[in-house]
């Protein structure tokens, strides 16, 4: 079994998605330490003038704070108005008002926590892809130890899996031989972004999954997801 592990990120890119589809279980890392001005809170778009950060904000919490203890700042304001922000970009795009009437009900219903919205948003993005893949919150597999690659180990090691699939960032901490001594197989990632008709301007890579879907649709960006490795 093909194990891989992810911070639950707002909107996230294309890369996620791949991931996800090419793994048996993604364990959702929602008990570790949320870092503020990272992809857990926002995301990129693209404007008439660019890629633009979409933040949601969220409320000041103690530090060290846990990804699933984030609550989020005013939400019925604050949700909205990203989903204004997201209409306002994408208003012209191929997809908009199928994806459009999809994402609304969730940006007009109020949450509390922000964790609970992410996981919304990316089953939603995972059913439009008909990524099958199931989700896991690293909070109801037990308390790991401390350290990266100890944590890794733990969670592989209590959903079954024999490999453990990382994205190419994981080179800077991974340790191979920690791993195999675990007996866990070692495998990488091998994403390549795809690109696509992204209308007006120059093509931007690394945005939202939000972007793919809204300019390719649901099939031509299942299938470039397929293509992308």
């Amino acid at each position: 079994m093909r194990c891989a592990v992810h911070q639950p990120n707002y909107l996230p890119w294309a890369g996620f998605f791949h991931k996800m589809q090419n793994c048996d279980v993604l364990i959702i890392l929602d008990n570790i330490q949320f870092a503020r001005r990272s992809y857990g809170s926002r995301t990129q778009i693209k404007t008439q003038a660019g890629a633009r950060w979409l933040t949601l904000p969220v409320a000041h919490g103690p530090i060290g704070q846990k990804i699933n203890e984030v609550r989020l700042f005013e939400p019925a304001k604050n949700q909205f108005q990203n989903f204004k922000t997201i209409r306002h970009a994408y208003a012209q795009a191929p997809y908009f008002a199928s994806l459009a009437a999809e994402l609304e009900p969730l940006y007009t219903q109020p949450r509390e926590f922000l964790l609970p919205f992410n996981l919304q948003l990316i089953q939603l993005f995972a059913d439009i892809l008909e990524i099958k893949t199931p989700l896991l919150l690293a909070s109801s597999l037990g308390e790991p130890p401390a350290g990266k690659n100890e944590r890794i180990i733990f969670l592989c090691q209590q959903c079954g899996a024999d490999t453990y699939y990382s994205g190419r960032g994981g080179k800077a901490y991974n340790e191979p031989l920690a791993l195999q001594a675990a007996g866990l197989t070692l495998e990488y990632q091998n994403f390549q972004p795809p690109v696509y008709p992204q209308g007006k301007g120059d093509f931007i890579p690394g945005l939202s999954i939000l972007d793919l879907v809204m300019y390719a649709g649901p099939k031509q960006s299942k299938s470039l997801l397929l293509q992308s490795s």
